[in-house]
């Protein structure tokens, strides 16, 4: 006989295998979304991250040229002989970077720091600006001798023979200068010596003016020929001796002209001008020029770059602040607006970057701030 005790073996029922597996399914739902959000939260915070990173680079990158503006012996007030329409925000490719980098930049006076409002691309409905500055470069020594060797070339154009290194004691036995008194770096220098597209700020008796490279140097001669690369070797006439055409002893220092945009890109990378819009332009950068030379990204997604300003004016110690293009209002009839950048004191730097487009096809911002009291302007003693 069967032992009636003992179970017949049997498999799970059709109902207990449907309700096993929904709710095997309702874990594994649950524990998919909780990870689609955890993975979700990690590319937020690493596209929150990247953009903050980009804004904070563009702004520490324009704070830091901002603090040398005017410094190395640029004058107070600027150079003052200058061309009626020299350019900016051009390279030696003939590139324009802006839209205002070619009208007339009156008062033909080159500043330390030169706005350029509204002259930027336009993004989501946004005038973006652009800036310049100017700074001596602090590792080109040309103080220790001057020249009067300046030729011209006709049509605005000059040429400078610098002397041959090293220099010479002027007293017998006519030994070489300590290397602190050597011009440095030599002008034929392929590595460190000016080229093509580099600024010399020339200064004498008759004041300063600006000379643009525009061919790399043979030996100890340096050209500025005429129809340069920013339209300012012009100007280098009037620091000549009036009616003559002869200089009196003239030192260079290299100096640079830095300018900062955004440049719009289109679905390649490629770079637009300064006039391109959407569906065109899809994505942006922050760029910073040197002089004429090509310029080089900085920070890129940048999609909005301002700029404001603080200025007093030395004469009646009127202050303005947080002003949007750096101009004043000139009562004498008729009432006009003129640019007062001699008056900047403060500068205020916004830079705004976005992220790569989310899954839902949006993107995330990130805004930084910043404000720069450039070391030579913020203070002019007015008893020397």
């Amino acid at each position: 006989m069967p032992n009636r005790l003992q179970r017949t073996p049997r498999g799970f029922s059709l109902v207990e295998l449907m309700v096993a597996i929904a709710v095997t399914i309702i874990i594994l739902a649950s524990a998919l979304g909780i990870f689609k959000k955890s993975m979700d939260a990690v590319a937020t915070v690493t596209q929150k991250a990247e953009m903050q990173a980009n804004a904070r680079v563009g702004v520490n990158s324009i704070a830091q040229d901002l603090s040398q503006a005017g410094a190395g012996g640029i004058p107070w007030g600027g150079i003052t002989s200058m061309p009626a329409n020299y350019k900016f925000a051009h390279d030696t490719n003939g590139v324009d970077y802006l839209t205002c980098n070619t009208i007339n930049l009156a008062p033909s006076v080159l500043y330390a720091v030169f706005p350029a409002d509204g002259c930027g691309p336009v993004i989501l409905t946004n005038n973006t600006d652009g800036i310049a500055m100017l700074y001596a470069d602090p590792a080109y020594n040309w103080g220790g001798y001057t020249t009067t060797n300046i030729t011209s070339l006709g049509a605005g154009g000059y040429q400078m023979v610098m002397p041959a290194l090293p220099l010479l004691s002027p007293t017998p036995p006519f030994n070489p200068l300590p290397a602190s008194q050597q011009p440095s770096p030599a002008v034929n220098d392929p590595v460190n010596g000016p080229k093509a597209g580099d600024l010399l700020m020339l200064s004498n008796a008759n004041g300063y003016a600006i000379g643009v490279v525009t061919v790399n140097p043979a030996g100890n001669t340096i050209t500025m020929a005429g129809g340069d690369f920013l339209s300012m070797n012009g100007g280098i006439a009037n620091i000549a001796n009036a009616g003559l055409g002869t200089f009196p002893p003239t030192t260079a220092t290299r100096v640079f002209l830095i300018t900062y945009f955004i440049e719009p890109l289109d679905a390649n990378g490629n770079p637009l001008g300064p006039t391109a819009v959407p569906p065109t332009a899809v994505d942006y950068r922050l760029m910073r020029q040197v002089n004429a030379q090509p310029p080089v990204p900085v920070a890129e997604h940048v999609v909005n770059l301002k700029f404001a300003y603080d200025m007093n004016d030395p004469s009646s110690g009127v202050g303005t602040s947080n002003v949007q293009d750096a101009t004043i209002t000139n009562p004498a009839p008729p009432p006009a607006t003129i640019p007062a950048y001699n008056q900047i004191r403060n500068v205020y730097v916004t830079v705004t970057s976005r992220s790569t487009p989310t899954n839902k096809g949006t993107y995330l911002y990130a805004t930084m701030y910043t404000n720069v009291s450039p070391r030579n302007l913020s203070f002019h003693d007015t008893y020397k």
